[in-house]
């Protein structure tokens, strides 16, 4: 779904704030990503949000093969 929204748009302004571990689970991460996004066909830029998370044990940021939890304008 991301892909077909997003999918070939310009992007600026991007903002990624991550939250550990929470609830009675080490394992689950969250992270909230907020940009703007426009289409070659448009002329304004449209805000966007997005909420992914993960349970993988991997050190580091590992999102991006999660998905959207959620997606806004």
């Amino acid at each position: 779904m991301d892909i077909e929204k997003f999918g070939g748009a310009e992007v600026r302004a991007v903002h990624i704030k991550w939250h550990g571990n929470t609830g009675s689970d080490n394992g689950l991460q969250f992270a909230d990503i907020t940009f703007d996004y426009r289409h070659p066909n448009q002329a304004e830029w449209q805000s966007a949000e997005m909420r992914l998370a993960t349970d993988h044990e991997v050190p580091g940021l590992r999102y991006l093969l999660c998905g959207n939890m959620f997606s806004g304008q």
